[in-house]
């Protein structure tokens, strides 16, 4: 029986050294044991590249001098072109701060209501919403060859 367990013990031992030999030269396959790979996934996080900024809300942001950063900020969380190009227009009619009008939008206030809320034609700012977004496509549409819609 100490021979049986002797030999198993020997066996397991065996079996963990060719595990970590195995693990040390690396297949590129299963778990890395090597001492600094947990630091280079860490680098690679930290080295995250910005996303490629989308050439439409660029020409939205030309059109109405604003920020390219914020404007591209806002697309990524979910706002579409014409939302943006609504909200431009509300900020434009009534000279206030663009994050003040994305704060009541994001508590879920519809354009109309911030709209009337300052005073301004929500019909107006709809239909011209779109005319400019066709617009600026066909603009997008001869410089890249492609528009990507939202």
């Amino acid at each position: 029986m100490k021979m049986l367990v002797r030999l198993l013990v020997l066996f397991v031992l065996l079996d963990m050294g060719l595990c970590y030999a195995v693990a040390q030269v690396g297949f590129g396959v299963g778990v890395d044991f090597t001492p600094g790979a947990y630091d280079e996934r860490r680098l690679s996080r930290e080295e995250k590249k910005e996303p490629p900024k989308n050439p439409m809300v660029e020409k939205i942001s030309e059109r109405f001098g604003q920020k390219s950063e914020e404007l591209q900020r806002l697309w990524r969380r979910g706002y579409g072109y014409v939302e943006l190009i609504k909200i431009l227009l509300i900020v434009k009619e009534v000279n206030k701060d663009l994050n003040e009008i994305v704060k009541q939008r994001d508590k879920r206030v519809r354009l109309s209501k911030i709209a009337e809320s300052y005073g301004v034609d929500y019909h107006m700012i709809y239909t011209l919403s779109y005319a400019i977004r066709s617009e600026l496509e066909t603009e997008n549409n001869t410089t890249s060859g492609s528009s990507e819609d939202r």
